[in-house]
């Protein structure tokens, strides 16, 4: 995938941008915060990562771009503003520094070697057309010299002016990438988080194995869920390691079930007290043929 991406950005020069789709929770935001960025920039090229969601105004994109370049004070005024509005009433107007009005103008001509990542292309507001969306980038960034434009997505979730949508996609979308990862390339991105805590590290490690095959066994893909369950058991894990050694798998096989169906909301986290009489109650144990008797009749 990141070897298709880099040759997407540095061996076409035509202007058009690439698509990265995949399904909600398999990790693709993560991957391009923790893994692709990192490798662009070492290309040298410059990375501006957007998230669309809940996007209800295309100006609000200049927004996120430029939250990081300026002071507090600068950038309460540039929300509310806008760059257009910015640069047609002037920054006097406004009540701008002369500083900061220098990074947002050097930073608008500087888009040389850029590369904008939009994510959650099919969260935007509702209010808004997809399609006019897909324009304002167009025009603003995909069709500039020395940028490349990348949107992050799940297709199948885009449903409000989608005739329009494909139509426009033809239009501004050159390449697709389906991001599938393998559950084992999803495991190992996430235990590198805690490389820094050695005897948790050790221990998630040690049970590596153990856990890919709970998630291959019942079809589990969902990073965020997963990322989930490894916080839990980072909060617990201190209890396992100095007084329940005797039953760690089973804990450990105990609370990947839970995170699991917690998250699908077929455990209330309201009702988490009631977690041990909910699996008494169904002559759950801790073997594999226990746990699929939580698990089967929800698959």
């Amino acid at each position: 995938m990141t070897e298709s991406v880099l040759n997407f950005i540095t061996g076409y020069k035509s202007k058009l941008s690439l698509l990265i789709d995949g399904e909600w929770g398999a990790g693709k935001s993560y991957y391009v915060k923790n893994q692709l960025i990192p490798k662009i920039e070492t290309e040298g090229y410059k990375v501006y990562y957007v998230s669309l969601f809940g996007l209800s105004d295309p100006n609000d994109i200049y927004v996120q771009i430029f939250s990081s370049k300026l002071s507090k004070s600068a950038f309460g005024k540039f929300a509310v503003y806008g760059t257009k509005a910015l640069i047609s009433l002037g920054s006097s107007k406004v009540g701008l520094d002369k500083k900061d009005v220098n990074t947002i103008y050097s930073e608008l001509a500087e888009f040389d070697k850029c590369v904008f990542i939009f994510d959650d292309l099919e969260r935007i507001s509702t209010n808004l057309i997809l399609s006019d969306v897909l324009g304002f980038i167009n025009s603003n960034f995909i069709d500039k010299d020395g940028t490349k434009v990348i949107f992050i997505s799940n297709e199948v979730k885009i449903d409000h002016h989608k005739e329009a949508y494909l139509l426009y996609k033809e239009k501004v979308i050159g390449w697709s990438l389906r991001f599938e990862p393998s559950l084992k390339e999803i495991m190992d991105s996430i235990l590198k988080t805690y490389l820094d805590q050695k005897d948790f590290f050790r221990f998630i490690e040690e049970y590596k194995e153990f856990v890919l095959d709970f998630l291959q066994y019942f079809g589990y893909k969902n990073l965020r869920t997963l990322i989930f369950f490894y916080d839990c058991l980072f909060k617990i894990y201190h209890l396992i390691a100095e007084k329940y050694t005797f039953i760690q798998k089973d804990i450990v096989y105990s609370l990947l079930v839970l995170c699991f169906q917690v998250k699908e909301g077929k455990i209330k986290a309201k009702n988490i007290n009631d977690v041990p009489k909910y699996i008494k109650q169904r002559g759950v144990g801790t073997t594999r043929q226990g746990v699929i008797q939580i698990v089967a009749p929800h698959h």
